[in-house]
């Protein structure tokens, strides 16, 4: 019960206090922790945050009798709580321009575009105008296009949205290494809405439903769903024309369709059909190219795995090396029965497909891939005769 107690009134306190009779930590203790923290308080240490959790174990010669987990607040009274800093800018854009961007948020070689459709290797912006960069962008297959801006094509100098798979106008943040997986895309699939759903709710971005591979339902729902115009709708083929517009110490990326292929037309422009890698657990998750092969109207991708050293392996195709651009199944260790292809997106987590054919074998796997923008991708695999 005291240290229920204790843990109570540190949380209130919003302070973790010392540990009792230690005053230093022998250099001399080897801890393997891994990337575990681990703390022995030698002082007081304020909690960064309001509230907290907080275990605790009660013990005995039988092992572990009782684990409790604490939840509390900081007291007000008792703590000084400190007013909320709003750190961001409130124009994402001004074109009159005002104060001055600071000299190392500035390249020196210039600005770089890196993005879904070029396998995120950075290429150099044009310059049109003084603080005018633009980039053409073709759309392809997938009909969604993402993309960063690097600084002298510098990977840990990123200009990048505040918000994921931001669309054109929203806040310019960076550059910094922090960017991670928030960039600006450009989506031309087209929306649809259910018929059905409350008026409230019934926008795009809340109640449509896309076209895109792998969210194509069976059913009336989808059947009963009308189209929606977007700003970017448009089909693979079509070129985008991105701008980078700086102005004093405010800067803003847009982007608008410049030209359109005729609908219906052949796809025959590599950059548009794009490469496919297929990565597992033969290679630890590396990604090997895949050769494409001609067979029937699809486009198809062909690899070959084995003899390995396991009687299985897992695996999943990557488009033009980017993770989140990923195909998979809908389960995890799908087997050859399960050719429904999801993706491509960053929501596999953990589902691919699981060959359990034997290790002496070599196997062919097949990913084939329709012409049309919502035809549905399949994948197989066979054994190869020697």
């Amino acid at each position: 019960m005291s240290q229920f107690i204790k843990v109570m009134n540190s949380i209130r306190f919003a302070n973790i206090p010392t540990t009792l009779h230690l005053k230093e930590v022998s250099g001399d203790i080897s801890l393997r922790l891994d990337d575990r923290a681990l703390l022995f308080g030698t002082e007081p240490l304020s909690y960064k945050n309001r509230s907290a959790f907080h275990g605790l174990t009660n013990r005995g010669m039988g092992g572990t009798n009782t684990h409790i987990v604490q939840w509390y607040m900081a007291d007000p009274d008792r703590v000084q709580e400190d007013k909320p800093f709003l750190d961001r800018q409130v124009f994402s854009f001004w074109p009159g321009g005002g104060g001055m961007i600071e000299h190392g948020m500035r390249p020196s070689r210039g600005y770089y575009i890196a993005g879904s459709w070029n396998h995120w290797v950075a290429e150099e912006m044009t310059k049109e105008a003084e603080d005018v960069f633009t980039c053409i962008v073709t759309m392809g297959l997938n009909n969604t296009e993402s993309f960063q801006i690097w600084l002298d094509g510098m990977h840990d100098r990123v200009l990048y949205p505040s918000v994921p798979k931001a669309p054109s106008g929203v806040t310019v943040e960076g550059p910094s290494h922090m960017a991670g997986s928030l960039c600006w895309t450009i989506d031309g699939r087209t929306s649809y809405i259910d018929p059905g759903a409350p008026q409230d709710l019934a926008l795009p971005d809340e109640g449509a439903v896309s076209t895109g591979e792998g969210e194509k339902d069976d059913g009336e729902h989808l059947a009963m769903a009308i189209p929606i115009a977007t700003r970017d709708q448009g089909q693979p083929g079509d070129q985008y024309e991105v701008k980078l517009l700086v102005s004093g110490k405010f800067r803003t990326v847009t982007w608008d369709k410049i030209s359109s292929v005729e609908e219906g037309a052949a796809i025959t422009d590599p950059a548009v059909i794009g490469e496919y890698f297929i990565t597992g657990t033969f290679n630890d998750w590396a990604l090997e190219k895949m050769s494409k092969v001609e067979k029937g109207k699809d486009y198809t991708w062909s690899a070959t795995v084995g003899p390995r050293l396991t009687p299985n392996f897992e695996f999943v195709v990557v488009r033009n090396q980017d993770w989140e651009l990923t195909f998979y199944p809908p389960m995890m260790k799908a087997n050859k029965s399960c050719t429904k292809v999801m993706g491509p997106d960053d929501q596999c987590q953990g589902m691919s497909w699981c060959v359990d054919e034997g290790m002496r074998e070599t196997i062919e796997i097949e990913f084939h891939r329709p012409p049309e923008v919502d035809g549905v991708p399949k994948v197989f695999w066979c054994k190869v005769e020697e």
